[in-house]
């Protein structure tokens, strides 16, 4: 498959002041934006060549207004098609971040007074349409919404080219008032949410999103984790590419648990320590004893082949806990233990899902030249300095 890329010409644009990301300036028009390069002009008639992960925030948001208009203009706005995801934005080459924010003040909580009825109350958040049986305020919704929204930036910020999250529609939440009504609706006993992916909506107890009832009222309830929660959240956010043989089941899983499982506070993902909280979850009770896999520092895992190209009914019925750990260790080896040269790797691996390669002819291109065993002992090595054992 060929990819279409965002590409505009603006005339008669007025020059502006851009912002590096590191805090320098210059006034520039814009000339065009092909992907993730771009060209500006100064009033000297110097052309600037950028990359888009090169500009400041402020600069970004204002390049992905300006292309929705474009699109717009050209009867091209709304929701990125199942089939062309990953057209038009790419960020392969941005640099892993350390620190993913959302603060409070950058987003607002709005009650779509005109939708709801019949009994469903609809709040809206810059990325997320929150459909509740009951009725929430603002402040509340926006306490729940600010886990959504900063998740959301994660999957944006890191280097894997998550497209789904340049959607312009919002993505869909709802929520349900009690466990009965969670199960009859398709949740599974005693889960903290689950993504339905036929209705492409993810489906969320209030009790999971922090919220509790006290008489009559909801209010904050500030135990427990939403782990879970986020990793359906990650589900509802990956490329459909990104579930093709060879990637469903090891990658699916293992990147929605490593979302997870990367230290969440106030609005802040701390990538940075990701590894050091998802070691523990996996071989132990986690980090501070608050809930892991325990396999163990000695996993068995069989063959690495068999392991990523099983189907995902395998992957789903047996062995299940170990399956789900033993992605995460993936995961974490390609984004953390070797990422100069693997996280690159893991990308190609991306690109050719992307591409329309699946299964074995994907795989290849994350082996790059190496045998299965080859790449099994460079895993174990890795996760060995850690004290962490896989048997291949």
């Amino acid at each position: 498959m060929r990819y279409l890329i965002i590409f505009f010409i603006l005339q008669l644009c007025e020059a502006r002041t851009w912002t590096s990301s590191s805090g320098s300036t210059v006034e520039a028009d814009l000339i065009s934006l092909i992907g993730e390069k771009i060209a500006l002009k100064t009033p000297e008639g110097k052309t600037l060549n950028l990359k888009f992960f090169q500009l400041s925030e402020a600069d970004q948001n204002f390049l992905r207004a300006k292309s929705l208009e474009q699109n717009v203009k050209n009867g091209k706005a709304g929701k990125i098609s199942r089939e062309q995801e990953g057209v038009g934005w790419q960020n392969w080459d941005t640099p892993w971040p350390t620190n993913v924010r959302v603060s409070q003040s950058d987003f607002e909580i709005i009650e779509d007074r005109e939708a709801s009825k019949d009994g469903a109350f609809i709040y809206l958040s810059p990325h997320f349409s929150f459909q509740s049986s009951v009725q929430l305020s603002r402040s509340l919704v926006k306490k729940f919404a600010w886990y959504f929204e900063t998740t959301h930036r994660y999957l944006e910020k890191i280097p894997l080219s998550f497209s789904r999250t340049q959607e312009k529609e919002r993505h869909k939440i709802v929520l349900v008032e009690t466990e009965k009504e969670y199960q009859l609706s398709g949740g599974l006993p005693g889960s903290a949410g689950v993504y339905l992916g036929s209705k492409d909506v993810v489906l969320v107890p209030l009790t999971s999103v922090g919220v509790k009832k006290v008489g009559s009222r909801y209010t904050i309830d500030y135990n427990g984790s939403n782990s879970t929660l986020s990793h359906e959240i990650v589900h509802s956010l990956t490329d459909s590419p990104y579930f093709n043989h060879g990637a469903l089941g090891w990658f699916t899983e293992g990147i929605a648990e490593y979302i997870a499982h990367t230290p969440y506070r106030s609005g802040i993902y701390m990538q940075s320590k990701a590894l050091f909280y998802i070691e523990p979850y996996v071989v132990a009770y986690g980090k501070y004893g608050d809930g892991g896999r325990n396999l163990g520092r000695r996993i068995e895992v069989g063959a690495l082949k068999e392991f990523m190209l099983q189907s995902y009914d395998e992957f789903r019925t047996i062995m299940v806990g170990e399956k789900y750990g033993v992605a995460a260790l993936l995961v974490a080896y390609f984004c953390d233990l070797k990422r100069e040269d693997e996280a690159q790797n893991l990308q190609a691996f991306l690109k050719a899902l992307k591409a329309g390669k699946k299964g074995e002819e994907a795989l290849n291109v994350l082996l790059n030249g190496r045998s299965f065993k080859e790449l099994e002992a460079i895993i174990n090595k890795a996760w060995r300095s850690k004290g962490v054992e896989l048997i291949f």
